[in-house]
């Protein structure tokens, strides 16, 4: 195709301003704005901001922590939604928390395990001398 038989038109952009082969139309790419909204939603609720406590004392609680207090107060009041929030967010998050502890108890037990052959220790006879009993499990 020369450059005489080409004819500008409606869709058929001048061969100059075409993208060349491999070039892309965006190089950048899309911008991320859920990342950006997370992190941003995070920092806010983790500042921390001044709420009165059940006695009246003025305490200072993250965010976070003040609205979750808020919403048990309305549930405790009979706020049928706020309880239901409440209960949602337990199913939701007791779950995540007891896999995260299961987790650290893992790492834990590894741990102690590993300080124990490295100092030729049985851990049942550690845990027998610190009761107070003799290590080989006669009394």
């Amino acid at each position: 195709m020369s450059d005489e038989s080409y004819q500008v038109g409606y869709g058929k952009p001048p061969l100059h301003t075409r993208f060349k082969p491999g070039q892309s139309g965006n190089p950048k790419g899309r911008p991320s704005r859920r990342a950006a909204t997370l992190k941003d939603a995070a920092e806010i609720l983790a500042e921390p901001v001044t709420a009165k406590g059940a006695d009246g004392r003025v305490q200072r609680l993250e965010a976070l922590e003040a609205a979750y207090l808020g919403i048990c107060r309305k549930a405790l009041g009979g706020d049928r939604r706020a309880i239901l929030d409440i209960m949602r967010s337990i199913l939701l998050f007791a779950p995540r928390r007891e896999a995260a502890d299961a987790a650290f108890e893992r790492e834990v037990t590894a741990a102690r395990e590993a300080i124990f052959r490295k100092l030729d220790l049985d851990p049942d006879q550690y845990d027998r001398m610190r009761a107070g009993l003799p290590p080989n499990g006669k009394q």
